[in-house]
């Protein structure tokens, strides 16, 4: 289970990373600044935590699923981003305000991913003390995030492939963070029952309906502008 939340923080902090490339150099640093003051702040906190506690909410079943509803939501709003730039890119008008939320929200799963990581750093480095490691991962914290989003966009200048590379690493951090989160347990029981037919061609028609509707509402308003 540790191994695949692992995997899941590396997504999610390249998936955030990507975000950032998108940024001002100075809201970057700013924003890096805000998450190096926040992994000083949560120290006394994170010193407080055992090792078997850390264990034992990684195995309920309740907080993974409070966890999985907080990483689809993010993941939405990722969505929903590069569809929009990848709209305004070719030519398609978009909602600026809604645009400018979309862009100046950063990966808020940053802060319990920082608090985890430094709690489990304080377990992997006994000898260490506890305010030397927090100030090491502030500080690396406030050029990794920099350094990297500076390196995306040397390395990927195209923001369009900036932008699918995103959306990849976003589908891979909701598809692995329900995997991780669901903890072996099923929410619903299936029920089983025989094969239904009519539902089945009651929702392909329902959809055909809604495609129908939404292409006809779309050229309608290309028609009206």
């Amino acid at each position: 289970m540790e191994y695949i939340i692992s995997v899941l923080i590396l997504f999610i902090l390249l998936n955030a990373t990507l975000k950032l490339s998108f940024w001002r150099w100075w809201q970057v640093l700013l924003f890096s600044v805000i998450l190096s003051l926040f992994v000083l702040a949560i120290t006394s906190y994170a010193t407080e935590q055992s090792k078997s506690e850390i264990t034992a909410w990684l195995n309920n079943p309740k907080i993974m699923q409070n966890v999985a509803v907080l990483i689809t939501i993010e993941s939405v709003i990722i969505f929903e981003y590069t569809f929009m730039q990848l709209q305004q890119a070719l030519g398609t008008k978009v909602r600026k305000y809604l645009m400018s939320l979309l862009t100046i929200y950063p990966s808020l799963l940053l802060f319990p991913i920082l608090y985890f990581v430094l709690a489990k750093l304080f377990f992997a480095l006994p000898g260490v003390s506890f305010n030397t490691i927090a100030y090491v991962l502030a500080i690396g914290v406030f050029i990794v995030f920099p350094l990297f989003s500076w390196g995306f966009t040397k390395l990927l200048p195209e923001e369009e492939l900036r932008l699918e590379l995103m959306f990849i690493v976003n589908l891979f951090v909701c598809i692995i963070g329900l995997i991780t989160t669901v903890n072996g347990e099923t929410t619903y029981a299936p029920i089983e029952q025989s094969f239904n037919i009519k539902a089945i061609l009651a929702a392909i028609l329902l959809f055909l309906l809604l495609f129908i509707i939404g292409f006809i509402w779309k050229k309608y308003k290309k028609i009206k502008i």
